[in-house]
């Protein structure tokens, strides 16, 4: 392989990179602004639950000063403690909801900071460029063409001379058969 592949190699290596750099910074941007639009729902929900459990404690009052009269008043009560029940129910399956919600944004947030640390990786290290060859059969290839271009250099010189032989003994000048 010679430099300029070796260069262009060494490009395309640099622009899968930086490919990659900007793959991750669309990707962290994305999942951010997922994470804080899920912190943004659980801030609602929780501001939702405090303010059902808010009602919730005004009718518990409501139903306990209630609870003294008789008659009709009687079963209103009975109806708003089943009603506040209900409402409990309902509070504490938006509670789970809300702790699932919470466990989900960690879980997003592990796996940027990964992704995060990957991309670092891929951005920092290139990968290794396969020769295809071993470092041992190299050698000895470079070996066997140092060997070849020592021959060739010997046989060309011996064909000078024998042509500088040849010149000389025809009775030629040694500057024709020099500048031959």
């Amino acid at each position: 392989m010679d430099t300029s592949s070796l260069g262009v190699v060494t490009l395309v290596v640099a622009l899968v990179a930086l490919g990659l750099g900007l793959i991750g910074a669309v990707l962290g941007g994305r999942a951010r602004s997922a994470q804080r639009a899920l912190g943004r729902e659980v801030a609602q929900l929780r501001g939702q639950i405090e303010s059902l459990e808010d009602a919730s404690a005004r009718l518990k009052d409501a139903v306990e000063t209630l609870s003294g009269d008789s008659g009709p008043a009687r079963q209103e009560a009975a109806a708003q403690v089943a009603r506040l029940e209900a409402m409990g129910r309902v509070l504490e399956g938006w509670s789970e909801d809300l702790e699932a919600a919470g466990v989900r944004a960690d879980g997003l947030d592990a796996r940027i900071r990964i992704l995060e640390g990957r991309l670092r990786d891929h951005a920092s290290e290139p990968p290794p460029i396969p020769s295809g060859r071993r470092p041992g059969r190299l050698e000895d290839l470079r070996a066997v063409l140092r060997a070849q271009a020592v021959e060739e250099v010997e046989q060309a010189e011996a064909a000078a001379r024998a042509k500088l032989g040849q010149g000389r003994g025809a009775g030629a000048a040694p500057e024709a058969t020099e500048a031959s």
